[in-house]
């Protein structure tokens, strides 16, 4: 479209003018944007998308008319791509979901399996596992743990095999101080029945001196 309003149609068919009588064609002259777009436009009783773009200082116009069908197809090509897009993102993610989930279920699984054992006595289990996240951090730890828990009790089994031996060392000076007293008590009445004995044997020999001194006694008289 020219300064004076002279229009040249890229199809040849047409005579009449286009988009001289468009408002859209007179907001674009008025406006200072030199490239522009307009979607409300009707031609013919078909929707079309009015685009400009200014030919410098000349007062020419390029112009056109963009059906909206075709965009609209376009629109509904891109919808259809995005939705197929989302699809994929969509079974991808739930699929990435599963195996995430798939191993952190079999860690768990492992780790509950490995604590039972060791709830029952048995501490030499191991807790391994092959991911690098926290639960590896996890598996550590409770290695940890239960490294310490055996070492504590192997340290408590030596503490208490030194009571045992201590307990037998009391028992047995205990069983040598039992057999010391019975010794002791056995003397002891050895010593009461000899003192018994002994008091017998004065008491005899106080009797004897008694009739000796009786039997002087006589003598004398008879001396005399």
């Amino acid at each position: 479209v020219t300064a004076d309003g002279r229009e040249i149609l890229s199809d040849s068919a047409i005579t009449e003018p286009v988009f001289f009588f468009f408002f859209a064609y007179t907001q674009a002259i008025a406006s200072d944007t030199q490239d522009g777009f307009n979607e409300d436009i009707t031609y013919n009783g078909k929707d079309y998308c009015f685009v400009y773009s200014k030919v410098g200082e000349t007062g020419a116009v390029f112009c056109g008319l963009v059906p909206r069908s075709v965009l609209l197809q376009d629109a509904t090509t891109i919808g259809y791509v995005t939705l197929a897009i989302v699809i994929v993102a969509v079974i991808i993610a739930m699929a990435i979901g599963t195996y995430i989930a798939t191993g952190i279920g079999k860690t768990i699984r492992r780790m509950n399996k490995g604590l039972e054992q060791a709830s029952k006595g048995d501490l030499t289990v191991k807790f391994a596992t092959n991911r690098k996240d926290e639960f590896l951090t996890l598996s550590d730890s409770m290695n940890h743990m239960v490294s310490n828990t055996h070492q504590l009790i192997e340290e408590a089994s030596g503490v208490n095999g030194k009571i045992m031996t201590s307990s037998q060392n009391v028992s047995s000076i205990i069983q040598e101080m039992v057999s010391m007293t019975q010794n002791i008590s056995v003397s002891v009445t050895e010593v009461e029945r000899g003192c018994v004995q002994q008091a017998g044997d004065i008491e005899q020999c106080a009797t004897y001196m008694n009739v000796l001194s009786e039997g002087i006694s006589e003598v004398h008289e008879s001396i005399g």
